[in-house]
């Protein structure tokens, strides 16, 4: 189980059907919450045109995926799923793209300030101990658990791990919606300045997925 960087972990995740939409997308919904600024997201992404571009390559309309989903709205999960494959399928990119795509221009636009005061306000063990409620307001079905942050003390200084997982979710074995958790928890990772390794902890039960984190 080596430990690696998120886009490191994301090339492993590429889905057998490359970045096409599979015949049937997993059940579950998605809380409108989650999808609430994707225009934004998209637009940093890929420019003033991009909307319109990812709505006529995933397909989604105004009916189907609202601009702007309420946050006690929920969505089929795979309309998530198909709107982050038609954004990459655009960029000409693969999931491993993904941090770039959507980490990196919302850290642009939020000021050091803000960072650090995160920094203080949400340390990864107080973010890790809400897996399960954060999980909850944003997917149905399935849980989210966090193991207890353990330390270690070396000569480069403390070094601390925990473990995070879901299952019961028929989404959660999808690569797609599996690159989006990474990509959440990079980002929260990159906002407070906290370097961050990966290893991908899945055991045999299906469907589930689990993530072993490390930082300093």
């Amino acid at each position: 189980m080596p430990f690696v960087s998120a886009e490191a972990l994301l090339s492993t995740l590429a889905p057998a059907t490359g970045l096409d939409d599979p015949p049937v997308e997993p059940t579950g919904e998605v809380s409108g919450r989650a999808l609430r600024d994707w225009r934004l997201a998209v637009t940093r992404a890929l420019g003033p045109d991009a909307v319109a571009q990812v709505r006529a390559e995933s397909g989604l309309d105004p009916q189907t995926l609202p601009d702007d989903p309420t946050a006690g709205s929920w969505l089929p999960v795979g309309h998530q799923l198909r709107l982050t494959r038609a954004a990459l399928r655009l960029s000409g990119d693969s999931l491993a793209a993904l941090p770039q795509l959507l980490v990196a221009p919302a850290l642009g636009v939020v000021g050091r300030v803000k960072r650090k005061l995160l920094k203080l306000t949400l340390p990864p063990a107080v973010l890790l101990a809400r897996a399960d409620r954060i999980h909850a307001e944003l997917y149905r079905p399935g849980l989210a658990a966090a193991s207890p942050v353990t330390t270690t003390h070396g000569n480069a200084g403390p070094v601390r791990e925990a473990q995070i997982s879901w299952q019961g979710g028929p989404f959660h074995a999808d690569p797609t919606w599996r690159a989006l958790q990474i990509v959440a928890i990079a980002g929260f990772f990159a906002a407070i300045d906290t370097p961050l390794t990966l290893a991908d902890a899945t055991g045999p039960e299906a469907p589930s997925f689990a993530l072993a984190l490390r930082w300093s």
